[in-house]
């Protein structure tokens, strides 16, 4: 699974992995963009957050893929990180969702070293690369990424000669979600694929 493939590889050692969502929205950027297409392809992982991605995954003969979303694999890296006690940089949303999330963490996963808590609004330039810099000295274990599409993106891989950390996900809007202030849509909604009716 995914999740032991990211603990086997921080406990061996490996760092820089990325883990990126994507769903119908992100398949038709890739058609009309070669430089997102790029993007996504440096992704170590590539989990299928949607029904737009997945039913035809399944539809190709890959019968048991289930939908995988960012929430969802966020909660799962969360108790992970609890359980072996390592290290987190939140960096996204804006300050009130980013530090909402980050009393969450503090109260429920309190195994968890929290090293940084960032909002996503940053100016490019200079101010991207002293943030890089203090992430690569705390070198995180886990690295939430919350600013979006397309930024989430560009800035994880414009920046990874300069990062320094074990695995980063992208994670859209998804620290509203975490926070209990965006509701997910009906479990009957989730598994029928039309969440995004919601």
């Amino acid at each position: 699974s995914l999740l032991d493939a990211v603990d086997n590889s921080l406990e061996a050692g490996v760092r820089q992995q990325i883990i990126f969502a994507t769903n119908a929205a992100k398949v038709t950027r890739c058609r009309r963009s070669a430089e997102f297409t790029r993007l996504l392809a440096q992704a170590t992982y590539i989990i299928p957050d949607g029904a737009g991605v997945s039913f035809p995954l399944r539809a190709a003969g890959f019968h048991r893929q289930q939908r995988v979303t960012g929430v969802d694999t966020a909660e799962a890296l969360l108790v992970q990180a609890n359980a072996r006690a390592r290290s987190l940089y939140l960096f996204g949303a804006n300050e009130e969702v980013v530090q909402a999330l980050a009393g969450r963490i503090r109260r429920e996963f309190p195994q968890i070293n929290l090293v940084g808590v960032r909002n996503g609004f940053i100016e490019g330039g200079e101010a991207s690369l002293v943030l890089c810099d203090e992430i690569s000295s705390l070198n995180p274990d886990y690295l939430f990424v919350a600013r979006g599409t397309p930024l989430q993106e560009q800035w994880l891989i414009s920046h990874l000669e300069r990062l320094f950390f074990g695995v980063a996900i992208g994670l859209g809007g998804s620290f509203d979600v975490l926070t209990g202030r965006a509701q997910r849509a009906p479990d009957w909604a989730q598994k029928g694929g039309v969440e995004w009716l919601y």
